[in-house]
């Protein structure tokens, strides 16, 4: 929904969890925006994109995990702007320079409340 607030002309949504996709689908459309959305697992995804704007697993939990989100991006993308877990910054970084040029890095704080089995207590990223 942000892409198209920013003046996107077309934004294709995608998530392997169709309860997400149609609680997306229902906000797009209680606010008037056009988005196409995809129920879809990340290998599953094709075409060419400008821009892809991911929020990946992170490979912290299951080592490795946002590896494919990575891989998919450079395969269908041009711009990614993505969020990582902090602990995986040495491997992210090398991996996106070894497929591309990194042309800003920020460190972002977002408190994460203990929502999933393996969350050990309330913790900032």
């Amino acid at each position: 929904m942000g892409s198209v607030y920013l003046g996107a002309a077309s934004v294709t949504a995608v998530d392997i969890d169709p309860e997400a996709i149609e609680i997306a689908r229902r906000n797009s459309i209680e606010n008037g925006l056009n988005i196409n959305f995809k129920n879809r697992d990340v290998s599953d995804i094709s075409g060419e994109y400008d821009t892809v704007i991911m929020n990946p697993p992170y490979g912290s939990v299951n080592r490795h995990a946002d590896l494919p989100f990575i891989k998919k991006a450079f395969e269908i993308g041009y711009y990614i702007y993505s969020i990582h877990n902090f602990k995986s910054l040495d491997f992210v970084r090398k991996l996106y320079e070894e497929c591309g040029e990194i042309i800003r890095m920020n460190e972002i704080e977002i408190a994460v409340p203990h929502i999933y089995q393996h969350h050990k207590k309330i913790c900032t990223i």
